[in-house]
């Protein structure tokens, strides 16, 4: 735990951050009812409340500001929307960490060079990186679990980093282009297009295979250890 600490630095947001594709968001012109009713079936704490879609972001609310909003005369949910954060995706998630710190917020939005957002950032996300554990940390959603076979289940949005320190790898595929910041990202980088269930990459002295999607994002990924060249005798 220290040493991610210690590696947030040299971490890119990107790596931590909710992904644009799996951002819930809720209708600034939603009622607040309906809005309820959508957060208690995703069951997050925090929503950008857009107009439209993430191109036009009108704030940010939580659960309890819905809950608080029914009180109000005003039913629709933009009206109640808190100011949001924006933070450019070339930050390092420890200068992540100091904005969450000076700007008291509990969600900020990653955007691109030109505005668009890519991704949403929690604290709980930041305290995932230092820990180097998903969501509710149990062994099944680690980034990373090791099979008795010695071959390793890995979570498509694992940091490149985290993935070179667990399997002891020195470098990966395209690693010094700074084409992707995940494993998920490696396999687009090194196939040039989605890759399909079955398909693999090798690297490192690994070879890495899709097996599983949602939709267009790649999921779950199998390393294998890549067995030695055949010598000739």
């Amino acid at each position: 735990m220290v040493r991610n600490v210690f590696h947030l630095d040299d971490r890119p947001l990107t790596s931590i951050m909710v992904p644009r594709s799996d951002v819930v968001w809720l209708d600034a012109d939603a009622s607040v009812e309906d809005s309820l009713t959508m957060a208690v079936g995703t069951r997050h704490s925090w929503y950008p409340v857009c107009r439209g879609g993430l191109e036009n972001v009108v704030g940010m609310i939580s659960v309890a500001g819905l809950l608080a909003a029914r009180a109000s005369d005003d039913a629709r949910i933009g009206a109640h929307a808190l100011p949001t954060v924006f933070v450019p995706e070339t930050l390092s998630a420890l200068e992540l960490l100091e904005s969450f710190r000076l700007r008291a917020t509990r969600m900020i939005l990653v955007v691109d060079e030109y505005g668009e957002v890519q991704g949403l950032v929690t604290p709980h996300d930041l305290l995932e990186a230092i820990t180097g554990e998903l969501h509710s940390g149990t062994p099944a959603e680690a980034w990373a679990v090791q099979r008795e076979d010695g071959s390793w289940l890995l979570d498509g949005m694992m940091p490149a980093e985290e993935l070179k320190a667990r399997l002891a790898i020195r470098e990966l595929p395209l690693e010094d282009k700074g084409l992707y910041n995940t494993v998920a990202g490696m396999l687009l980088a090194v196939t040039g297009h989605l890759p399909q269930v079955g398909e693999t990459v090798a690297g490192g002295g690994w070879r890495f295979e899709v097996l599983d999607l949602d939709g267009r994002r790649i999921d779950k990924v199998l390393a294998t250890v890549e067995p030695p060249d055949d010598f000739p005798n």
